[in-house]
Order: C-alpha cells, then structure tokens, then sequence
C-alpha cells in the first residue's frame, strides 16, 4: 500500500468506567472517541506509539473545542472512558490499554455508535489500527463496514491511520472520505494519530 509520512501539524462489550455520560447539546467544538487496535500485532513499539499519538491527539482537539473518549479492541472492545477535555486524566486511562488477541473492529465501532447517537453537535472517530478485522462474526470485515456504513449515516465521521501493514482499501471503505483514510510508516504512527485533529470537522454540522 501507499504510505505517507504525516506533517500535518471486541467477542463481547466490557464496560470499566463509566462517568457521566454526554448527552443532548455539546460543547462548541464536538465530541470525538479514539478507537484504538489493541491486537497482539501492536504489542511493543506499536501499542506505545498508540499511547503517546493518543496524548497528542487528545491535546489537539482540545484546543478546538472538543471532548475525547477512549474505546480499544482486541478480541472484545472495552470503553475505557467517556468524552471529556481533561488530558491529564485521560493519560491515566491511555495506560490502561493491554494488548490481546484478534480484532474485533465492529464491537469497538458498535460501542461508539451507541454513545455518540444521542449527542448533537460534530461527532467523529478515529479509527487507529495495523490490520483488518478477523474477529467477532462470520465475516469480521463486513462487520465492520456495516457498523461504519450506521455511524455515517448518523452523520459521524469516521477517520482511520492504518500502518503500512494495514488493508489500505478497507480503511478507505470505512473512512467517510477517502482523504479522512490516512496510512503511515510503522515508526510514524504517533505522529499519524496526533496529525487526525486537522481533519476533526468544525463549524455548526450541516444536517
């Protein structure tokens, strides 16, 4: 697949937090959930790329009005925490992220569907993974558009930073656009994560 350097400046639902969950009008800016692959192909250099890009991220949509949520997958997704502008408290839950298995992308899409379908205002998810789905259902990559086929049709955008070993063409059918679809060198995935608040939506959403 074609890869860039970045320049722009899962089986089951586990539930382990849960705060005050964000409904009806949101801030100004939006509400974003980072949905993070936590498969055993991420485990080392990967997983703590992920955990530094996800810091950077969080810091980013910050300065444009927006709460961030946290959601990983492996073999099952786990919502690690709601939407929220505190990054110091989010970097606690950024550590919490364990390495598993397989990936089930549809659980973790499943579960932001569900939290961010209620709330009005510019929603969006950042899809960060170095594969493709092989967990979850008969047909783990089918799944997985379908849950994104959903989420764009209730007008959240779905952005993706896939590695050079991810399935770029997948990554671009669940991608709202094919510019929201961003591949990165393995030792450019920090930098791939932080770089996806310049494509976070602004401005009143247009219905």
């Amino acid at each position: 697949p074609r890869k860039a350097e970045v320049v722009v400046s899962g089986g089951g639902i586990e539930i382990r937090r849960m705060d005050k969950p964000i409904t009806g009008t949101t801030a100004s800016g939006g509400v974003a959930y980072l949905l993070i692959d936590c498969s055993g192909s991420m485990e080392g250099s990967k997983l703590e790329q992920a955990r530094r890009g996800a810091l950077d991220f969080s810091n980013g949509a910050r300065e444009k009005g927006y709460m961030v949520g946290l959601i990983t997958f492996s073999d099952a997704a786990h919502h690690i925490c709601e939407p929220q502008k505190d990054v110091v408290l989010l970097s606690r839950y950024v550590e919490e992220m364990r390495i598993g298995l397989s990936t089930n992308m549809a659980a973790a899409l499943s579960i932001a569907l569900e939290k961010l379908s209620s709330i009005r205002g510019n929603r969006a998810v950042v899809v960060v993974t170095d594969g493709q789905p092989n967990a979850g259902d008969a047909d783990p990559v089918e799944a997985a558009v379908n849950i994104a086929r959903q989420l764009k049709e209730n007008g959240i955008e779905i952005i993706t930073i896939g590695t050079d070993d991810a399935d770029e063409e997948f990554l671009k059918r669940i991608a709202t656009r094919s510019d929201l679809s961003v591949m990165v060198h393995q030792d450019q995935l920090e930098r791939g994560i932080g770089s996806a608040t310049a494509m976070l939506p602004e401005g009143p959403r247009r219905s």
